[in-house]
């Protein structure tokens, strides 16, 4: 695609709807203890349906996107995730109020660094005839993602993560994945603030596989309900699931796309670093279905707690959440667990409460920088990524929310 860096018309390509950053388990009670213990503790699932790619990659770098590497250029290692900055390609950058170029929006210097990560990937056997997703945790500015030769998508946002289903790419039980990472575009002029400018994969890149049918994303927005004399937790999750199978050939295979929602819900216990799964305070199924028409459903449900215990800074009470996707016959297809709280925040007289008490806040602004491993500062490595959410809890109050909690 001609020069995507600069046309801000065209933001993704290929690129999956934004979710919620689940991964899928074989069964639900692995999913349920590896939410409980937390990313803190945790920092690589174990599913049997993921594959973490964070390691050395290939790469060769060049001054312009024009650029494309041949049998005659010399790759080196570079390691996944860190900006190129910070190992000897380009150079970061601070600016205040300007650019760090100086172009008319939405053009960018015809300098403009960039590099090919690349990597060849063995996949599990168990994975032959299953669908397959590739997650960048995010990349500055411009990713773009050729699979075995073929160009599989475009993804523009330096600080969100972008997924591709790359199951029609991939012949065999191994895929070459190359991401081109191009470190300024058009969206460069939208994130310009006071910050220091990068390049490269900063997050972590890994696969995940699913089947056919899957658990596409979980949303539960908790909240107080206060109508009764004693306050009760409401959870409304809903569940989407969907279906990557476009056509059916036959009414039996329509009549069989009905499928149960699962949910479990218990108190977490443990640590605030290493939690562990506590008593269950409610369950239950919820029915689903797909059919020619309906490629994705909505499974809804207001799950009620009775007395729950509040989020507060000194007393951080979360639940444990775990969704399951089930057939009609009980057979298990996927799991996945996050956990919620519950807490209330209004404004009454001119003064904001939180769970009815007045708070002050003493505002916090953080950029994901690290003096030594720049925007990679939770996934640094040799448990420094435990040691930088310690350091934080311990600065900002104990509890503050970290990323994958």
């Amino acid at each position: 695609m001609k020069r995507v860096w600069e046309n801000p018309e065209i933001q993704s390509v290929n690129r999956l709807p934004m979710r919620s950053p689940l991964v899928p388990y074989e069964s639900s009670q692995k999913s349920q203890i590896e939410a409980a213990i937390g990313p803190e503790s945790c920092e690589v699932p174990t599913s049997s349906f993921f594959k973490s790619l964070d390691g050395e990659w290939d790469f060769c770098f060049f001054d312009s996107p024009e650029h494309e590497p041949d049998e005659k250029t010399e790759w080196k290692k570079i390691k996944v995730p860190l900006s190129w900055t910070m190992q000897g390609f380009s150079s970061p950058h601070y600016t205040n109020i300007q650019m760090p170029f100086d172009c008319v929006p939405p053009f960018v210097p015809q300098k403009n660094p960039t590099g090919y990560y690349k990597l060849n990937v063995s996949l599990p056997e168990k994975w032959n005839g299953r669908r397959i997703v590739l997650h960048i945790g995010s990349a500055e500015s411009v990713a773009i993602v050729y699979v075995n030769g073929t160009e599989a998508g475009v993804s523009k946002d330096t600080r969100l993560p972008c997924e591709f289903d790359i199951t029609d790419f991939i012949k065999g039980s191994s895929a070459e994945i190359v991401i081109k990472v191009v470190r300024w575009s058009d969206a460069s002029y939208v994130e310009d603030q006071d910050q220091w400018w990068f390049g490269g994969i900063h997050r972590s890149v890994y696969l995940y596989s699913t089947e056919k049918v899957f658990i596409q994303d979980a949303k539960a927005l908790t909240y107080i309900d206060f109508s009764d004399e004693e306050p009760k937790g409401v959870i409304p999750l809903e569940v989407a699931i969907a279906t990557s199978q476009a056509k059916y050939k036959t009414q039996t295979e329509v009549d069989k796309m009905q499928f149960d929602v699962e949910y479990k819900v218990c108190r977490l216990e443990g640590t605030p670093s290493t939690g562990i799964p506590g008593k269950e305070v409610a369950s239950g199924k919820i029915p689903c279905s797909l059919d020619v028409r309906n490629t994705l459903s909505l499974a809804k449900k207001d799950i009620v707690i009775e007395k729950p215990a509040l989020w507060t800074n000194e007393t951080p009470s979360l639940y444990l959440v775990t969704v399951s996707l089930l057939e009609k016959n009980g057979r298990h297809i996927e799991s996945s667990s996050f956990t919620v709280g519950f807490k209330s925040v209004e404004i009454k007289r001119r003064e904001l409460l939180f769970n009815s008490k007045k708070v002050y806040i003493h505002g916090v602004n953080r950029h994901e920088h690290n003096e030594s491993n720049a925007k990679n500062s939770f996934h640094c490595g040799n448990g420094s990524r435990h040691k930088d959410s310690q350091e934080i809890q311990l600065q900002c109050g104990a509890h503050l929310p970290l990323p994958g909690r």
